[in-house]
């Protein structure tokens, strides 16, 4: 038997290239038909595909806006100094020159990062400041204030060892830990964020639920079309694909949707925001979502379309097949 010619070989293998090529372009041009044809398919109903990204959205905006108001307060509290320290009062007969000697010592402690005096003048016309009062007179021979010492401590300090320690010295008359309100401001961030994960999985779990019923009606909707494709051959991947595109769409449009949202939200309350933290003298910077976590929620949300269009399509296209074995 002759063996093929090298030319004939050289032919078999370019043709064998050429099918996977053109194979390759049919399943692309198929692909990019699917993906546009489904975008139609919503365009020309509105009303309903528009009532489901409404849903959609608004089951993302929540818990977006709860890890952004989360995410934001764990961050002003992070910069709280002044406030995540002790105030210690100082015998009334110390002097100046005592205060700072103090000041000194303890500034070389380890667990010690500063240490700040506040004279009696600073300290009255400071608590007058509070009241909004502007004369510091009130008719009072002296000033009864002490020196007042604000020792910073390290950020793994032990407080109440600290401040024990600061108790033994000699002058010192009383130690105030101002920490119990933002222990429990941490403890009650602590909690937002818990809540914010469960409402989180419960909406996105709603979310999928709403696309599989949406997708699961577009199907039963167009079942006569699907049983005359599949009695012409067609594969349950190619039945299947426009249907996954659509619940990509409505990922996405959601997720777009529902960044619109938080845009317009976090617009309509930084000014107020700004004017209350300016009152506390706190500088306030309400973010947004950055541009790389929109994407991320973009594409996330895409993907997850698809799961749910894919759950309810395999079920409907499963009860296709057996009902036409059966037949």
């Amino acid at each position: 038997m002759a063996r093929p010619r090298k030319n004939q070989r050289k032919n078999v293998k370019g043709s064998r290239w050429a099918s996977s090529g053109d194979g390759f372009r049919a399943w692309y041009r198929h692909h990019g038909y699917s993906l546009l044809s489904s975008l139609g398919e919503l365009i020309r109903r509105p009303v309903s595909a528009g009532m489901t990204v409404m849903v959609l959205a608004l089951a993302l905006t929540l818990p977006l806006g709860l890890f952004l108001v989360v995410g934001q307060v764990s961050q002003w509290t992070q910069g709280i100094d002044r406030l995540n320290g002790l105030s210690v009062f100082l015998d009334s007969e110390l002097s100046e020159e005592d205060a700072l000697r103090l000041s000194s010592e303890w500034v070389v402690w380890s667990d010690v990062i500063a240490v700040d005096p506040i004279s009696p003048a600073d300290g009255l016309a400071e608590a007058l400041g509070h009241l909004g009062v502007v004369s510091t007179g009130f008719g009072l021979d002296e000033n009864p204030l002490p020196w007042v010492l604000e020792v910073t401590p390290q950020p793994e300090a032990d407080i109440q060892a600290l401040s024990e320690r600061l108790l033994q010295e000699t002058g010192v008359e009383q130690v105030i830990v101002d920490l119990a309100w933002l222990t429990r401001l941490e403890r009650l961030i602590e909690l937002a964020e818990r809540v914010a994960y469960v409402v989180g999985v419960l909406l996105l779990l709603a979310f999928l639920f709403v696309i599989a019923h949406s997708i699961r009606m577009e199907v039963q909707h167009r079942r006569h079309q699907i049983e005359v494709m599949a009695l012409v051959g067609a594969t349950p991947a190619f039945i299947r694909r426009p249907f996954l595109y659509s619940g990509f769409w409505f990922g996405v449009s959601a997720a777009v949707l529902a960044l619109l949202f938080v845009f317009v939200a976090r617009l309509s309350v930084s000014m107020p925001l700004r004017a209350l933290a300016e009152s506390y003298q706190i500088s306030l910077d309400f973010s947004g979502v950055s541009l790389g976590a929109g994407l991320g929620l973009i594409v996330g949300m895409g993907c997850l379309g698809i799961l749910g269009a894919w759950v309810a399509v395999s079920h409907q296209l499963s009860s296709v097949w057996s009902r036409e074995s059966s037949g």
